[in-house]
């Protein structure tokens, strides 16, 4: 036992040594300048969104960084992912993605980026009954998401088997979680909230991956200062992520959905106006102003 005492020990200094070593500034002066000249030679920065305001603002979905999109039940949180999840696979060929939805299944997930693929209202695609012209478009959709790189879980909602899961999977280029508050852990959810965002943050930088989460949006938020994101739970949410989405519905127009860009650690803030197409299945950018 004591031999193996030691041991541990050894290696505690070792891995310290090395962390200290990792922390200096010349350290991060290397790493950094590598990256910059890795930046340099590449064609991107991040995965094309297919949203213009979006790869202005923030080079599309960076690598370590962790976006949090927070609205109100049924504004449009679960329809942007779709969109954005849609576009990330059409201008990113080789994209890998991982979903955990703590509110759909994977089937009616899949469901929904058909919908979006073929412009056919996804309750048609479920019931099975389609015109002659309609099968082969929903055949061809099946087939396209079959060769995506794409895992959709829906009976994970811990931190530790999200972060297992991705971790077995060994490579993703985006991971989305839908959504924050319907995850399980220790506490009431003012105390998960308070150590989620952390744990999603350092998930991106260890497993060098995007984050994306869903947050539902307190009512407090609506009576404050609009500059603040008020998700649902504790102020880390806004204070960890690099970038905060707020999502609000036009009050004249229930087709048009306004996404602001209320934080960017990297870059501006501003508005873009998006628009419900074809039966609910698309958003579309209709206009930007900020950026």
């Amino acid at each position: 036992m004591g031999e193996v005492f030691e041991l541990d020990k050894a290696l505690e200094k070792q891995e310290l040594a090395e962390e200290l070593d990792r922390a200096s500034i010349k350290q991060v002066s290397f790493r950094l300048f590598d990256r910059i000249h890795i930046n340099e030679r590449k064609e991107k920065i991040g995965e094309k969104t297919g949203f213009n305001f979006l790869d202005k603002a923030i080079y599309g979905a960076v690598k370590t960084f962790l976006y949090i999109v927070g609205a109100y039940t049924s504004v449009g949180k679960t329809a942007l992912m779709t969109q954005l999840t849609a576009n990330l696979l059409k201008h990113n060929s080789k994209i890998r993605i991982a979903i955990f939805s703590t509110e759909m299944s994977a089937e009616h997930i899949l469901l929904r980026l058909m919908a979006n693929k073929t412009a056919i209202p996804s309750m048609r695609i479920y019931r099975g009954k389609l015109e002659a012209e309609s099968a082969p478009v929903v055949d061809a959709a099946f087939q396209y998401f079959h060769d995506k790189n794409v895992w959709l879980y829906d009976s994970i909602y811990t931190f530790n088997g999200i972060y297992e899961v991705c971790k077995a999977i060994g490579y993703l280029d985006v991971v989305f979680v839908d959504f924050l508050q319907n995850m399980q852990g220790e506490g009431g959810i003012y105390e998960r909230m308070s150590v989620l965002p952390v744990q999603l943050q350092m998930m991106g930088k260890e497993l060098n991956t995007c984050v994306i989460a869903m947050s539902q949006v307190s009512n407090e938020a609506a009576r404050g200062d609009p500059r603040i994101i008020g998700y649902k739970g504790a102020g880390e949410l806004a204070a960890a992520c690099d970038l905060g989405l707020w999502l609000e519905r036009d009050k004249d127009d229930d087709q048009a959905l306004h996404c602001y860009i209320r934080k960017n650690r990297h870059g501006p803030t501003g508005k873009a106006s998006l628009r419900y197409t074809d039966s609910f299945t698309r958003l579309a950018e209709v206009g930007q102003d900020g950026f």
